[in-house]
């Protein structure tokens, strides 16, 4: 490890600030389809970057060659490429160092010495499992992904750290088909962990959900379009988290004039409503968006983002934050060594509160509640979003009356969280299996805990 350390240290510039990183990744892919194996493939990936500051400008290259020459050679592109840009900007990097290895949580059994045949026969089993559940179901997919991370960075303000994290995904989807009606569904898994730890969060009962979800849906009826008190369960939350209200405090974008450009201190939501981004929350250990420092080699901090309803903050980087006179957060994240560092979520989600869902329901005499997200959806700069639900229910007079299909919901999220008017007692992280697509891919999680609120409803004549 130290020779690895000395070694990148040949990427640092004596006189500008610098970020040298190096970055290995294993992947493994394993798809099983209607009972066949149709994908079984392994790739690794490794190299280094180099980043280098001057006068307010960045300048970054990577190699595959990770020698002392190779770095050297990286060092000067940056370097040039860095003085051609020239802003003249009399902005110095905020960068928290640290010193040392940082892993996950003890992970019991690596994925990555678990036997191939092992993988592969539960990926079958999983698959057959669906499939034979019921006739009407009439084709399934299942499709495992395993994401080994390691990650040695150091920079000119004296980070030298290393860490390695597994990314563990597991997704099973499924169309139903009767007297002409078709659905489909998707449930999924997604982790930093171990495989026991993805046992732990149960695969059989992801694919039983994804058979009951389809056969409930195949005849039952559309919700209403309009206006409605909604419940919106832990993965809804999370999606409005992160795609309405997580992009809008990213701080590259506030400085490009996002929704919430010198709001701060301003009321954006209910005042039950606390927000934070977090790189390793404590109650979900498993996050998939962990991580203990960022690529830049700062210290990755808690971003609270709304407090009480009042926006207290957005997620930064190392200039960001001192464009704005604000810390930096450590949301600085490259998907691969080619990739510069942008400013990235990880795990974003709203806190919990004291109602229990059970209240929530018997407080609503009209209404639904509505669980996971399916089918896609879009959120833009101005807060607008409109997404796709997977698993819903008509409330009745306090009671669940019955399942609806094909809903969606949208609105204006700040408008959305300013109507939240119960707060479960509850939080559960589940966005795991998704990719952030800012510009390049970013595992990330995202959830919170059930709300009550109103919003527009998308359903269909009957």
């Amino acid at each position: 490890m130290k020779d690895i350390f000395n070694t990148l240290k040949h990427g640092l510039h004596p006189d500008h600030h610098t970020q040298v990183r190096l970055h290995r990744r294993q992947v493994r892919v394993i798809r099983v389809e209607n009972g066949v194996v149709t994908e079984n493939k392994f790739d690794e990936k490794i190299g280094v970057s180099v980043r280098v500051y001057v006068d307010g400008a960045w300048g970054f290259a990577y190699t595959s060659d990770i020698s002392p020459s190779g770095l050297k050679e990286a060092l000067e592109k940056a370097t040039a490429g860095a003085k051609v840009i020239g802003l003249h900007e009399n902005i110095k990097p905020l960068i928290h160092p640290l010193i040392g290895e940082f892993f996950p949580p003890k992970v019991i059994t690596p994925a990555e010495t678990v036997p191939l045949k092992d993988k592969v026969h539960l990926m079958l089993e999983l698959d057959n499992r669906l499939k034979d559940t019921d006739n009407r179901i009439i084709s399934s997919i299942v499709r495992y992904t395993e994401l080994l991370d390691e990650k040695w960075i150091v920079n000119t303000e004296g980070t030298q750290a290393y860490t390695k994290y597994p990314n563990l995904e597991l997704i099973a989807f499924a169309s139903a088909e009767e007297d002409g009606d078709r659905e489909e569904y998707a449930e999924g898994i997604g982790i930093t962990g171990g495989w026991d730890d993805m046992l732990s969060f149960d695969p059989y009962g992801k694919v039983d959900k994804v058979a009951k979800v389809l056969l409930q849906n195949l005849h039952a009826p559309y919700p209403e379009s309009g206006e409605a008190t909604v419940i919106l369960g832990p993965e809804l939350v999370g999606l409005l988290s992160h795609e309405a209200i997580g992009h809008t405090v990213e701080a590259d974008f506030v400085l490009s004039g996002s929704i919430t450009a010198g709001k701060l201190g301003h009321k954006v939501a209910s005042e039950k409503i606390t927000l934070v981004d977090h790189p390793h929350p404590d109650f979900a250990p498993h996050a998939s968006g962990w991580i203990p420092f960022d690529d830049e080699g700062s210290e990755a901090k808690e971003a609270v983002i709304i407090e009480n309803g009042i926006l207290k903050g957005y997620m930064t980087d190392s200039i960001t934050s001192q464009k704005l006179g604000l810390d930096n957060t450590g949301n600085s994240r490259a998907w691969l060594y080619m990739d510069e560092p942008i400013v990235r979520m990880r795990n974003t989600y709203i806190l919990p509160g004291n109602d229990t869902l059970q209240a929530m329901i018997e407080a609503t005499d009209d209404g639904y509640l509505m669980t996971t997200a399916f089918g896609g959806g879009q959120a833009d700069a101005n807060a607008e979003f409109m997404f796709g639900v997977g698993e819903a229910y008509r409330i009745k007079n306090g009671k669940i009356a019955h399942p609806v299909k094909s809903a969606t919901i949208s609105g204006q999220a700040f408008e959305v969280l300013s109507n939240v008017d119960m707060v479960g007692n509850d939080i559960k992280l589940e966005m795991g299996t998704g990719y952030c697509g800012k510009f390049q891919p970013a595992k990330v999680d995202g959830g919170g805990p059930h709300i009550r609120t109103r919003m527009k409803i998308g359903g269909r004549s009957q």
